[in-house]
This record gives C-alpha cells, structure tokens and sequence, in this order.
C-alpha cells in the first residue's frame, strides 16, 4: 500500500467516524429535547394534578355542610310532622268531647255536663313547639 492509499484510508475513516460521531450528538439532542419536553409535561400534569385535589378537597368540606344541613332539615321536617300529627290527634280528641258534651245537652241530661279532660289537651299543647320566628328557608 502506498502513501497514497494510507491516507484516503485514513481520511474515509475519520470522515466515518466523524459522520457517527454527529450522527450520536445529533441523536443525543434530539433525546434530550424529547426528555425535556416530557419533564416539562409531567411537571404541568403534576400541577393540574394538584390543582384538582385542591378542588376536589374544597367541595369534599361543601358536601360535608350540605350533608349536616340536610340531615338537619330532615330531622326538623320529621318533628314538624311529628307535631302535626300530636296536634291533629289532640284535636280530635278535643272534637270528640265537644261532641260527647253536646250530645248530653242534646239528649236533655241535667247539668253538669261531663268533665272535659283539658290536661291532655294541655299537655299536647305544652309539648308542640312554637317558633318565635319562621324557620330558615331551605
């Protein structure tokens, strides 16, 4: 081998092994823009993330009051039917002695008349409660 043939031996090899060697950075660039841009996409999804429990933390405490408020509004409802009905039965009550007292005047009975059991009367009128104000709205 000549002198010659040394040297474009030895140039086709270096230009190879340039032409590898800006091939690798090249690659390696363009690894590093990929790995950089996913970092960036896993830092912004972190922070939508948290973005995310922070909402989900806040409306987890509102539907905690709501559920306390509807558990109070259910529990006032109950007692306000509760006391209709003590209400509507001591009524009727009341109605049945009118009634009883009535038909004794009706059917010509001396006086007196029969005793009216008031006390329960008063017991259930004791007993139902009696807002000073309306309650809140729901």
């Amino acid at each position: 081998m000549t002198q010659l043939d040394v040297n474009v031996f030895t140039g086709i090899i270096g230009v190879i092994s340039i032409a590898i060697s800006g091939w690798l950075t090249l690659r390696g660039k363009r690894e590093e823009v990929a790995a950089t841009q996913a970092d960036a996409l896993i830092r912004s999804q972190g922070e939508r993330i948290q973005k995310q429990e922070e909402r989900l933390d806040k409306l987890e405490a509102q539907m905690v009051i709501l559920r306390r408020e509807a558990d109070e509004a259910r529990a006032r409802q109950r007692q306000a039917e509760l006391d209709a009905h003590k209400a509507t039965t001591a009524m009727d009550e009341m109605v049945d002695m009118v009634r009883g007292v009535m038909q004794w005047i009706a059917d010509g009975y001396p006086p007196p008349p029969p005793e009216l059991d008031l006390m329960a009367i008063e017991r259930v009128q004791m007993d139902l409660a009696r807002p000073r104000r309306p309650p809140d709205a729901l």
